[in-house]
C-alpha cells in the first residue's frame, strides 16, 4: 500500500529532507518510489522502504530500535553503552560526504607536506637551484664573455698591425678566443657543480 515519504521518515527516524537529498544524490533506488493518486511521490511498500533508507541513510529503523523510545527512561539498570552508536554516527557522516570530504583534504595536504619535504632535502643536498641564483650567475656569465669579446679589438690591435703572417694571426686569434670560452666554460662549470 503506497505511504508517504513523511511516514519512511518517521519510521526510520530521519527527516524527509534527508531522505530527498538521498533520492536526488542517486543513493535511492528508484523502484521503491511511486506515485499516488493526486500525482505526488510516495513509496510503493513501507517495510522494503525503511530497510533499504535505514540502510543506506545510515540511520536505525525503528524495527531496530529495540524498544528505545525518545524521551522515555529506560526503569531498572542504566544499559551499558551502545557501541553501535558511533557506528552509526561515522554512517551518517560518511553518508552526508564529510568524513570522505575530511580524509581527501587530509589526504592532499600529507601530499603536500611530502612533496615540500622533498624539495626541501633536494635543495639542501644541491640537487636544487634557486632559479633568480641561476639567473643571475648565467647572466654575469654572460656578461663577462661579451666584455671579453669588446676589449679583444682594442687589445690586440696593434700586435695584429704589426704581423704580415696570415698563419701567425690565425694562432693570436685561435689561443685568445680559446682563453675567453674557457674562462665561460670554467664559470658553468662552477655553476652546475654548485660552487
Amino acid at each position: 500500500m503506497p505511504c508517504t515519504i513523511t511516514e519512511v521518515a518517521r519510521r526510520v527516524g530521519c527527516s524527509d529532507a534527508a531522505i530527498f537529498r538521498a533520492r536526488s544524490q542517486g543513493r535511492l533506488p528508484e523502484h521503491i518510489f511511486g506515485k499516488n493518486k493526486h500525482g505526488h511521490l510516495c513509496v510503493n511498500d513501507l517495510e522494503e522502504a525503511a530497510t533499504i533508507v535505514a540502510s543506506i541513510i545510515g540511520v536505525r529503523s525503528s524495527a531496530n530500535m529495540s524498544g528505545k523510545v525518545k524521551g522515555k527512561k529506560p526503569r531498572g539498570r542504566p544499559a551499558p553503552p551502545d557501541d553501535d552508536d558511533d557506528q552509526d554516527d561515522e554512517r551518517t557522516l560518511r553518508a552526508a560526504g564529510i568524513v570522505n570530504k575530511y580524509q581527501d583534504a587530509r589526504a592532499s595536504r600529507e601530499f603536500y607536506t611530502a612533496q615540500k619535504a622533498e624539495l626541501e632535502y633536494k635543495q639542501r643536498a644541491g640537487q636544487l637551484v634557486d632559479k633568480t641564483e641561476l639567473a643571475t650567475a648565467l647572466f654575469q656569465v654572460g656578461r663577462s664573455l661579451r666584455d671579453n669579446l669588446q676589449q679583444l679589438r682594442p687589445r690586440l690591435a696593434a700586435l695584429l698591425a704589426s704581423e704580415r703572417d696570415e698563419h701567425r694571426i690565425d694562432q693570436i686569434l685561435q689561443g685568445e678566443f680559446d682563453a675567453m670560452l674557457a674562462e665561460a666554460a670554467d664559470a658553468l662549470q662552477r655553476l652546475s657543480t654548485g660552487g
